[in-house]
């Protein structure tokens, strides 16, 4: 039978119980936007610059800052998505995903001396808002809105099930299916890179003579001058390396956690490369 401790307040019973408020989804979403678009205002601008060092900083900076809001958009969407739902014979817990911890929200694996190993999908970790449900297979830590109408409702559940010879409920915990926030931002740095490889050509294409000598390994043969249009021989390889590390990062999540990693930081180098190897043959 699960045991539940927390203090005390009063609330309407409900079935389905929000995770307690935090500032850390908000924060999250605010931070995010902000440098999703602070990067993209940045990425436009060093494509509109001559060529160098300095807009090459900028593109690079500014597919970071990219990278670095989706994956905390993503993030703070998992705060967004935890709630507590009692079900006939289950109480569900609905959470992002992948295994998170940060301001305002707490998805992992945590240990105490007292209970030993839990499982937290929360949103504040002080005392006072914290309800442990331990059961004969697993031990979680929740943080409802209430968390004395919750343990209530809890208690409630388990004596009718016990006075009705039903089971006790079981925790059942539900992903939601958001990726992982490392993902997402590799994902989404490798796109801004690819697009700022984009931008970078057709800004420039205009003033580029119609021949141009290109390296053997754009073309695919011994460096020739060739039709200017060849240089989206470029981001075409680009789009491909990225679209093909996805596939292969999607094909291997449930099976290795390291590999879609790895697949995706190698589309990232692949994206910076090919950037800089355009804005070096560009005049």
């Amino acid at each position: 039978m699960p045991a539940v401790e927390g203090d005390s307040a009063v609330s309407p019973v409900a079935t389905v119980w929000r995770a307690r408020r935090s500032r850390g989804g908000l924060a999250g979403l605010a931070v995010a936007a902000i440098l999703i678009f602070g990067g993209v205002a940045l990425l436009f601008w060093a494509t509109r610059q001559q060529v160098g060092s300095l807009p090459l900083f900028a593109q690079l900076l500014a597919t970071t800052a990219i990278g670095a809001g989706a994956g905390l958009g993503i993030f703070a969407l998992g705060y967004f998505r935890l709630r507590y739902e009692f079900a006939p014979g289950a109480l569900l817990v609905h959470w992002a995903g992948p295994t998170e911890t940060g301001p305002g929200y707490h998805v992992g694996t945590v240990r105490s001396r007292s209970l030993g190993t839990m499982r937290a999908f929360c949103t504040d970790r002080s005392v006072e808002s914290l309800s442990v449900v331990v059961t004969a297979s697993r031990t979680i830590v929740l943080s409802p809105s209430d968390p004395a109408a919750f343990r209530r409702d809890l208690i409630r559940r388990i004596e009718e099930s016990v006075g009705q010879d039903e089971p006790v409920p079981a925790v059942i915990t539900a992903a939601s299916g958001l990726p992982s926030p490392l993902s997402t931002g590799l994902v989404c740095a490798a796109i801004a890179l690819l697009i700022g490889s984009v931008l970078a050509l057709l800004v420039s294409f205009a003033s580029l003579p119609e021949t141009l000598a290109l390296p053997g390994w754009v073309v695919g043969a011994a460096p020739v001058s060739s039709p200017r249009a060849e240089l989206y021989r470029l981001p075409a390889v680009g789009a491909a390396i990225m679209a093909t590390n996805v596939l292969l990062a999607v094909a291997l999540r449930r099976r290795d956690r390291a590999a879609p990693l790895v697949l995706l930081g190698s589309a990232v180098a692949a994206e910076a490369l090919l950037l800089v190897a355009t804005l070096r043959i560009l005049p």
